[in-house]
């Protein structure tokens, strides 16, 4: 028999003014959803922190819900299929969650009126990774590259895809054997993806001039840019998150080049004072490489793989 309540992780009110406030963490359940003829449901393993999980507590984010699971990054085994055929291929699969929807394919940007919506905390999306049970379309997973742990694959989504965009997308063309990728910041999740990537494909090469990529603002929501640096004809490209599709591509990269994301730290269990912990990290700085909440254990994994529909 399938579950029917999910405990999870979420912030608890009243609002605050923003960058003045630190919602504390409340740990809730909430009703799972049925599956649709499409969906499958997970049982999650693993679920990953990034910085936007710290504005969303500290309500630097538009659209925050306090009925919403945290976090956006999350791993975790199939145990229920819709009734498609075509969705029953997931069951016993380990899968990794799109951390975002609204952009299928498109290397401008969201093709969606609605813009892009990103998983976890925020009123956009009624789904966060930080809970026991998920049901998501079948459409939004991909299976987890064998060679990853759970820890591993949970670390990976949100920073894989910002990193895989940022280098190959925004810098096409210019990154290979050869050539020079320059990376600042390297310590976060995002940045070590970079370097994992651009040493995958050989770059190793510096020369003058070149592309700077930009992602996220986690030191300044602004950016100042110097006369030496103009005349150096450097180009730049902003960019945020990516596509389903660059999210597939950088999953099929990490599978062919055995790629690991590097961990920080990792905590076990939906446990309110131990997650307090890991966002505490990502406050101070102390954290290299991603902060991770295993929630369920390999005995607790391999014995959900025989639940089907």
């Amino acid at each position: 028999m399938l579950p029917t309540r999910s405990t999870c992780i979420t912030i608890q009110g009243p609002p605050g003014p923003p960058g003045k406030t630190y919602y504390p963490l409340h740990r809730t359940t909430l009703h799972i959803p049925p599956l649709g003829p499409t969906s499958v449901l997970i049982r999650l393993t693993a679920a990953s922190l990034n910085h936007r999980d710290l504005f969303i507590r500290q309500n630097l984010y538009p659209r925050i819900s306090f009925h919403t699971p945290l976090l956006a990054d999350g791993c975790g085994i199939v145990i229920g299929t819709g009734s498609s055929p075509a969705t029953k291929r997931w069951a016993g699969k380990r899968v990794v969650l799109t951390p975002g929807y609204g952009w299928a394919s498109s290397p401008d940007g969201p093709e969606d009126e609605g813009g892009y919506r990103i998983l976890g905390g925020t009123a956009t999306v009624p789904l966060g990774t930080l809970q026991e049970y998920a049901v998501v379309e079948a459409g939004e997973v991909e299976e987890v590259p064998g060679h990853l742990s759970d820890v591993e694959a949970a670390a990976l989504p949100l920073t894989g895809l910002t990193a895989w965009r940022a280098l190959f997308t925004k810098c096409a063309g210019h990154v290979g054997a050869g050539k020079n990728v320059l990376v600042t910041g390297v310590g976060g999740g995002v940045a070590l993806m970079v370097v994992l990537f651009a040493v995958g494909v050989g770059a190793n090469v510096f020369e003058h001039g070149g592309i700077i990529s930009l992602y996220g603002m986690t030191t300044s929501p602004s950016l100042t840019l110097s006369m030496p640096t103009v005349l150096k004809n450097i180009e730049i490209r902003t960019t945020t998150m990516g596509s389903r599709a660059e999210f597939a591509a950088m999953l099929a990269f990490v599978r062919t080049h055995k790629l690991r994301p590097v961990i920080s730290r990792v905590v076990k269990g939906l446990d309110v004072d131990k997650i307090d912990g890991l966002f505490e990290d990502m406050k101070a700085g102390r954290q290299f490489g991603k902060l991770v909440v295993e929630i369920a254990g390999e005995g607790e994994r391999e014995r959900d793989g025989g639940s089907r529909l």
